[in-house]
Order: C-alpha cells, then structure tokens, then sequence
C-alpha cells in the first residue's frame, strides 16, 4: 500500500480496478476540478484501499464495471502484469500475472489474480470520512447528472462530455472454452455486482479535523503491524529454507 493521504490540493480522487474507462472520464474532470494524475503518479488511481483524507470536501469516484471485460481489456493492451501488481499494491493476496502469460492461459488457471473482487469490496466497505461515489461504467451516460451534481459541475457542461462511442463486444475476441472459464473465474462476483445500485453515493461520516488526523493515525498503526507480520513471515520463510 503506497497511497495513505490524500493530497491536500487535490478536489476529487477518481479510482477503479482497472478496465472501467478511468483514463476516458479523467480527462474531461481535470478541465474543472483538481485530481489525481492520468498517469497515476501518486499512487492513486488504482489504490486497493481508500486514502485517508483531512480536507472534508474532498471527494472520491470509483468506477466499476464488468470484470471479464477489465481482464480482456487488461490482456489486449498488455498491461495484466504491471497491473495485477500495482492494485494490489503489496497486499501479496495473489502472486503477480506473469508478463509472458497469455489470457487463455489466465482463464485456464482459474484464478483472478488481479483481486478485483478484494479490490472492489475494500472501498465499497470502507470506513471512509469522505463521500464516495461508485458508478457502473456501463450505465455512466445514464447517470451524467447525478454524477455532475455530485461534483458540483454545472449541467451546462453535459454538453461537453464525449459522445458515447460504440464497444465492441470483447467476447467475440475470445474462444467460447476461455468465456466459460471467465464466467466461472468471475461468475459469483459478476452476481454480486449485479446486486449492486448502478450509482450509489456512500456518505463519510461528518467529523472535525482533530478526529481526521486521529484515524489517519490509527491507519497508520494498523498498517505498522501488517507491514512487521509480513516481515518477520517472509524471514521465518526465507529461515526454514535454509
């Protein structure tokens, strides 16, 4: 985990796991609030737990979407091995896809090890003292205005946003055995999602600075004690192995 604080200039903090059209919806954002980086430096476009914020009107969006279609968008573009690293961020849930892996070979193994689910669950059931605001990237030009009223954007912007473009179907990209072991990868997450309302705002708790800097504090232990666990496993590891 690289990303704790929030940067205090920073208006929005835009997030996903990856293959929800993040960049696309970056881009039109930076022309009226301050965000996080297109490029993530920082760390935070793609954090696998939410950041602790002390500015209150700070706000966050993440973006999700269909999982079979992030994992085929991650593979044709050949980013599945930097990626697979990078949202999760040293939480070692899964081993990192390696570079040389192809997706069939991803689907035929059977496991995600991109941990969208993990990644996904973390934010949605977060603690976090700042509103969040998760929206399916499927239904985001249904949803435009409540997104804008969220951000405080005036309507008259709705104008500017791009035109809808036409996805293809990754699915025809793909043999019929690697869909199926997709689905069966994905299927109980994909049925969660499902469940899940295509634009929710979750609330953060109102609060004053001290407590902020309390709960960053207290991050911070926590966070102590997992970094030294992991320590002294991989030492005990790396003992029994001599």
């Amino acid at each position: 985990m690289k990303a704790f604080l929030v940067p205090a200039n920073l208006d929005v903090v835009v997030t996903s796991y990856g293959g929800a059209g993040t960049t696309f919806f970056m881009e039109f954002l930076s022309q009226f609030r301050t965000i996080n980086h297109l490029h993530d430096t920082g760390n935070l476009k793609h954090t696998a737990y939410p950041p602790v914020s002390i500015k209150p009107s700070q706000k966050f969006i993440y973006l999700f979407g269909d999982p079979i279609h992030a994992t085929i968008s991650l593979f044709n573009r050949n980013f599945h091995h930097l990626h697979s690293i990078k949202i999760q961020q040293g939480s070692n849930i899964n081993s990192p896809i390696p570079e040389s892996m192809t997706l069939e070979e991803y689907a035929t193994e059977g496991v995600d090890r991109f941990g969208f689910c993990n990644h996904f669950y973390n934010w949605y059931r977060s603690t976090s003292l700042n509103p969040i605001l998760f929206i399916r990237y499927e239904t985001l030009y249904e949803n435009l205005p409540a997104i804008f009223d969220f951000l405080e954007l005036p309507q008259s912007a709705l104008e500017m946003f791009p035109e809808r473009k036409v996805r293809n179907s990754v699915e025809k990209e793909i043999s019929s055995e690697t869909l199926r072991q997709l689905e069966n990868m994905y299927g109980k997450f994909q049925n969660e999602l499902s469940k899940i309302p295509d634009i929710e705002i979750r609330k953060g708790k109102e609060t004053n600075i001290l407590k902020r800097f309390l709960h960053f504090s207290r991050f911070y232990v926590i966070y102590g004690i997992f970094k030294s666990r992991r320590k002294m496993k991989r030492l005990y590891e790396e003992k029994i192995k001599k």
